[in-house]
C-alpha cells in the first residue's frame, strides 16, 4: 500500500513540476491601486488561486460542520427531554380516569 501511495504522490509532484514548466511566462499582477505591478510566473498565480480556493471551500465547510454539530447536539438535548417526559406521563397515576369510569358505572 506504501508503494501505490508513493507512486500517486510521485505522480502529482511530477504533474506539478510539468504544469510549471509550460507556464513560466511572465504576468503582471496589480493589487493596490498606486502601486507598480509584480511580475510572478503565470504557474504561481494558478498555484495560488488553487490553494486560496481550497482553503476558502475547507474553511466553508468547518463552518458548516460546526452548525451541523450544535444542531445534532440540540436534538440529543431535545430528545432526551421528550423521552423524559414520556416516561414522567407513564408513571402518572391513573386515579382520576378510573374514579371517573367508576362514577359513571354505578349511574
Amino acid at each position: 500500500m506504501k508503494i501505490v501511495g508513493t507512486i500517486i504522490k510521485t505522480l502529482i509532484i511530477a504533474v506539478i513540476a510539468l504544469f510549471a514548466a509550460f507556464n513560466m511566462q511572465l504576468v503582471d499582477i496589480k493589487y493596490f491601486f498606486n502601486q507598480p505591478p509584480i511580475q510572478v510566473p503565470l504557474f504561481v498565480v494558478i498555484l495560488a488561486s488553487f490553494i486560496l480556493g481550497i482553503l476558502i471551500t475547507a474553511f466553508i465547510a468547518f463552518v458548516e460542520k460546526m452548525k451541523t454539530g450544535r444542531e445534532i447536539n440540540r436534538l440529543k438535548k431535545e430528545k432526551k427531554e421528550l423521552e423524559n417526559e414520556i416516561a414522567r406521563l407513564k408513571n402518572l397515576p391513573l386515579t382520576k380516569e378510573l374514579d371517573k369510569k367508576n362514577n359513571e358505572d354505578t349511574k
